[in-house]
């Protein structure tokens, strides 16, 4: 126990709490600032501004007042977490800039600093490690070194021995080892011994052999492994989930962002073994690019029930107990399944958010290729949307266009679903598979909770009509082919999520009558994802599908073409909730659709609808199936 650490504070009930109310929302201002995805305004900042706190006396506009300057290791801590989360997930970000920010972090570490900040080494070596920055890494180890060697005690000090002096340089060598292989796991074959060996080469006369040994290759390398092994990495820094959890034999980048050649079979020790809660959310994902890059016969059906039972195999949990909180499918015929996802709530209005932006096929076709476009701009126009989406724009739904977003970051989609219980559908770039075929996938992201543990459920859905447009580009580029079996074996959806009813189509699935038809009287509202030139005919569809099953249609296409809106089933002159084209920003605008309001509406017969003007008769013979 720390006495010298200990404040102890006495309130009297009579007085003011305020300081308790300052404290307070201090803890919660330092805790919102996670909430928020890093923008390029906020991280990209100089970084001394994160590195000093100034400390006053008196009044702040006071000069004299100022008394004393210091390393703000916190400030410093969260600004390394905020570049690493924000960095790791694009593929490079501006060489100026990036060149200023580690300019700044050697400066900060340097000399005595580094040694004040050690325990941050290792979010420094993470932040290079993420950027292939080699030499930065060693040059930061030496330096590190160095003043670990520089250290001297006073001579009238009694207290400090040479003996723990020489203690104390050891230590905090194998702290500085320790950070390096932890850093190391992430990517082992980055570290050659031909990069390890370049940090010898200093002066270390008069040292003990723990301090010239400990960074070498014979040292780092089976600790790397053995790390990686016992799986106590930094599971967060994984770009994929649970990739850590399968076998490796030759080495693995957890960073990279390349799936096609990863090894998705799971490793029984580390499934036993391996000391934390795996959360449902990166099972839904692992097995949705599993299907893509090592697909199997088994059906999706079956793929749900084999994400469930391996929740429940790697946390040790009992079915019976957690079966009705977790998604469940089944069979409505042999076109379309039903979802089904947290079904215990009763909505009356959902906020919807619709991303308005411009998407270019240039981008989609470089993913085609392989070689997808992950620069920081992009990711920073994704964050601002999300961003926009908890503060004055709050929404429930975000819907993205088609081919809109590359696969490499629906980890990081799904990790702010959970987090924020906002769901999220969008198109994702073209991927291409081992077999050259080109994938059209459209991405439904739906969070739930169970007790107080947040979770989301991940759907990815081949597009089942490409348009000629699209197969023409495919099929022009003689390496690609087309998917018509996949295309064909895939099914529709029907999500049943919070009780709402919904499904998604992507583009121009929604020309064929037939598919559309199939949801008429079980819908509370059809999204419909875009790259679509011809508007005047996708109009005029939504308009007709829109009376036709009586429901709400969420329509996002690219800014460029426009016409993305929320329309309903009611007369010309209300019809459209909210609707827009152009604009040079990327921008979220929302609005509400009544849930309720349409079920009640949709239970009357027509003598009483004719009273209630607000939405269009229901068609002939119409139905409404399982919704209350």
């Amino acid at each position: 126990f720390q006495t010298k650490k200990v404040k102890l504070y006495n309130f009297n009930k009579d007085e003011s709490v305020k300081l308790l109310e300052k404290f307070e929302a201090e803890i919660r201002k330092n805790s919102s600032e996670f909430r928020f995805e890093p923008e390029s305004e906020n991280i990209l900042d100089d970084f001394e501004n994160s590195s000093y706190k100034l400390t006053y006396s008196d009044t702040i506009n006071k000069f004299r007042s100022v008394d004393s300057l210091s390393i703000d290791k916190l400030g410093i801590s969260k600004h390394l977490s905020k570049l690493i989360s924000a960095t790791k997930i694009s593929n490079e970000i501006n060489n100026d800039i990036k060149q200023k920010l580690f300019n700044q972090i050697k400066e900060c570490f340097s000399g005595q600093r580094g040694l004040e900040l050690s325990s941050l080494w290792e979010k420094v070596f993470n932040f290079y490690i993420i950027h292939n920055a080699v030499e930065e890494i060693i040059d930061f180890t030496k330096d590190q070194i160095k003043a670990i060697t520089s250290i001297k005690r006073k001579e009238e000090s009694e207290e400090i021995t040479n003996d723990l002096l020489i203690d104390l340089k050891e230590n905090l060598l194998i702290h500085l080892a320790n950070c390096f292989a932890m850093s190391c796991s992430l990517n082992n074959l980055l570290f050659t011994e031909k990069v390890l060996n370049k940090i010898g080469g200093l002066d270390t006369r008069n040292q003990s052999n723990a301090i010239i040994n400990a960074l070498t290759f014979d040292h780092i390398e089976p600790k790397a492994k053995a790390i990686i092994k016992s799986n106590l990495l930094r599971h967060h820094l994984i770009y994929y989930p649970l990739l850590n959890y399968c076998k490796h034999p030759h080495g693995i980048n957890f960073l990279s962002k390349k799936l096609y050649d990863k090894d998705f079979d799971f490793d029984e020790k580390k499934i036993e073994y391996s000391p934390r809660f795996v959360h449902y959310n990166e099972l839904s994902l692992f097995y949705q690019f599993k299907n893509i890059f090592h697909p199997s016969d088994k059906t999706y059906k079956l793929m749900i029930q084999k994400t469930f039972e391996d929740y429940l195999l790697f946390n040790k949990l009992n079915s019976p107990l957690y079966e009705p909180f977790f998604p469940s499918s089944v069979e409505l015929n042999k076109e379309c399944i039903q979802i089904n996802v947290q079904t215990i709530s009763n909505p009356t209005k959902l906020r919807v958010g619709i991303v308005n932006s411009k998407t270019l096929l240039s981008h989609s076709i470089s993913s085609m290729k392989g070689t997808p476009i992950l620069n920081y701009e992009r990711f920073d126009e994704i964050n601002h949307i999300l961003n926009q989406s908890l503060k004055r724009q709050k929404s429930d739904l975000i819907v993205f266009p088609e081919i809109s977003v590359p696969y490499q970051w629906l980890p990081h989609l799904t990790m702010f679903s959970k987090k924020n219980n906002v769901a999220i559908i969008c198109g994702l770039e073209h991927i291409t598979n081992k077999e050259n075929e080109v994938l059209n996938y459209v991405a439904t992201i739906l969070p739930f909770r169970y007790k107080n543990y947040s979770n989301a459920f991940v759907d990815l859905r081949l597009k089942k009509d490409y348009s000629p447009e699209e197969t023409r580009q495919i099929e022009g580029r003689k390496e690609f082919i087309v998917p018509f079996k996949k295309m064909n074996d895939e099914l529709l959806r029907l999500y049943r999520w919070n009780n709402i009813y919904f499904s998604v189509f992507n583009c121009f699935e929604l020309a064929d009558i037939r598919k559309r038809a199939m949801f008429r009287g079980k819908v509370d509202f059809v999204v419909t994802v875009e790259y679509n030139r011809d508007t005047n005919y996708f109009s005029n569809i939504t308009d007709s599908i829109s009376r036709d099953i009586h429901a709400y249609i969420i329509q996002v296409n690219t800014s460029e073409y426009g016409d993305s809106r929320i329309t309903q089933p009611s007369d010309s002159s209300t019809k459209d909730i909210l609707k827009i084209k152009g604009g040079d920003n990327v921008s979220l605008i929302t609005s509400c659709i009544n849930i309720q309001d349409l079920r009640e509406f949709q239970k009357l017969n027509y003598s009483l609808q004719e009273g209630n003007r607000y939405f269009k008769y229901t068609p002939p013979n119409f139905k409404m199936e399982n919704r209350n």
